[in-house]
């Protein structure tokens, strides 16, 4: 089902980029003000700004010039301030990043712990913090993790995190984030992941495949919930559920499919036109007493110095 989304998807933004089929290039500009998602405008933004970077670093990454004076730093942000006005994407280029913008934004509003920690580290352990700096404005929605993340980092004064360091930070953000209200918090993005789902088709969704269900609840390690979604696969064969029946699973562990008249004490549901998604509700996240345990890199690196002294 998902795959068939992504289809329809990329077919809808092409449409309403590529109108005419003599275009060979897509200007970044142009490409801003069609009528796309604000995600996908992000991405695209954000691709040109590392293109930027990466141009930056080829004549900063030497010595014989100094290109911190101010004069000089302006003149460089005036440069790449009109080359962004004007960069352009090949037609080739623009497919493929389309493709990857769309997979990426719909990876991270189900499996956000997975997806983030696989697009930063790839075959690292080891990254610098600017490098999550950078990696995060990829991510257009659940602010509460950017915000967590970074403002954690300034205040521990980190410069770089180990990939075992930062899976812990992101279980630790959404343990407390989850904590206070686990139900709620957990319905509002249940609905977080609908209304992406409806961007797409471009009509309300209120339905869920169980699958889906069970994969953003593991990932968030909300394991006891996630083990009633695995029960409804198990033994149902049950492959969507709307809101409301989400919402009474979760609350009561009432099964979909069982009548109100079996059930003695019938659910007061908060329903999906009334509960916030999880970007409106903006979780607080109290960071000051989360702790990382130093890498094993780390505490290697520090007996072999030892040994040698």
């Amino acid at each position: 089902m998902e795959e068939e989304i992504l289809d329809v998807f990329i077919k809808r933004i092409e449409q309403e980029v590529i109108t005419d089929e003599k275009m060979t290039a897509i200007p970044l500009a142009y490409l801003l003000t069609r009528n796309i998602p604000d995600s996908l405008k992000h991405f695209f933004d954000q691709e040109v700004e590392l293109w930027i970077r990466e141009e930056e670093e080829k004549f900063t990454s030497n010595d014989r010039f100094d290109y911190d004076m101010p004069e000089v730093r302006m003149l460089i942000d005036q440069i790449f301030d009109r080359l962004k006005q004007n960069a352009t994407f090949s037609l080739t280029k623009f497919r493929q990043l389309l493709e990857r913008a769309i997979k990426l934004e719909m990876n991270y509003v189900i499996e956000p712990h997975r997806t983030l920690t696989q697009f930063l580290f790839k075959d690292n352990t080891r990254v610098s913090t600017m490098e999550v700096y950078d990696t995060l404005k990829y991510f257009f929605r659940y602010d509460y993790y950017k915000k967590a993340i970074s403002d954690y980092f300034n205040m521990k004064y980190l410069r770089e995190v180990t990939q075992d360091q930062f899976k812990d930070l992101i279980n630790q953000i959404d343990k407390k984030a989850f904590d206070e209200n686990p139900l709620e918090t957990t319905l509002k993005t249940v609905k977080t992941i609908m209304e992406f789902l409806g961007e797409v088709v471009e009509k309300e969704v209120n339905t869920l495949a169980v699958s889906t269900l069970y994969t953003a609840l593991k990932d968030r390690n909300l394991d006891d919930y996630a083990q009633l979604a695995k029960r409804v696969m198990e033994e149902t064969d049950i492959q969507e559920m709307n809101f409301e029946e989400i919402e009474k699973l979760l609350r009561d562990e009432i099964m979909p499919g069982v009548k109100e008249a079996e059930i003695k004490e019938p659910t007061e549901v908060i329903g999906y036109d009334k509960i916030e998604n999880i970007e409106e509700s903006k979780p607080e996240v109290a960071l000051e007493d989360i702790e990382l345990q130093e890498s094993i890199e780390v505490e290697a690196e520090e007996e072999v110095e030892e040994e040698e002294e």
